[in-house]
């Protein structure tokens, strides 16, 4: 996957210093009602068809010298964790998902996603939760339709749009463009922050 953005390189400094005042930083979720409880053995099989196509599912940030990368893990799945939910005990639910949502992983061990399914009696929650340096909500959605969707995955014949807008740059307007990214990033790192970096 590669070196994280300088935007989320701030984001994950900032997910230390909100980490360290207890709250949930940059780690985000969806959770959604179900009428039903699917079967553990369903969900595990799609999760694992998941990470077949997208082996980048189960890497982890580490860092080399001053920036972070994701580096891809050989053999991972995607964390699934089944959990009893008691219905008919008041707030059981919110607490779940409070502790699901607050629990605390070093950030070289946090999964980019992780499923979660609290089982009750004829209901079910499902929660995807997100590392935010691996994508936003918009691509939590899409992580969703990809895992549980009966359709086939929309861009399975869809056109390369990026290689084909970049088929139409000369080789000129190409190497600009990096010179240019590459000013700014220098750019970038000759600021001084007060935030920690490691």
């Amino acid at each position: 996957m590669g070196p994280i953005n300088p935007a989320d390189h701030f984001t994950l400094v900032m997910h230390r210093e909100i980490r360290a005042a207890g709250l949930a930083g940059n780690l985000c979720a969806i959770a959604l009602e179900l009428d039903g409880v699917p079967p553990r053995a369903t969900v595990a099989a799609r999760c694992r068809q998941f990470n077949e196509r997208f082996p980048q599912a189960t890497a982890r940030l580490r860092q080399h010298g001053r920036r972070f990368h994701w580096e891809p893990r050989a053999g991972g799945e995607i964390p699934f964790h089944p959990i009893a939910w008691n219905v008919d005990e008041p707030g059981a639910r919110d607490a779940i998902l409070a502790e699901v949502l607050n629990r605390q992983h070093p950030e070289h061990d946090i999964p980019p996603i992780e499923l979660f399914l609290l089982e009750g009696d004829g209901r079910s929650v499902l929660v995807l939760r997100w590392f935010h340096p691996a994508f936003d909500a918009k691509g939590a959605e899409l992580v969703l339709y990809h895992l549980f969707g009966d359709a086939p995955p929309a861009d399975a014949t869809a056109e390369p749009v990026l290689e084909n807008l970049i088929a139409r740059w000369s080789l000129w307007d190409k190497i600009k463009l990096g010179f240019k990214a590459k000013r700014m990033v220098e750019g970038l790192d000759r600021h001084v922050s007060t935030l920690p970096s490691a």
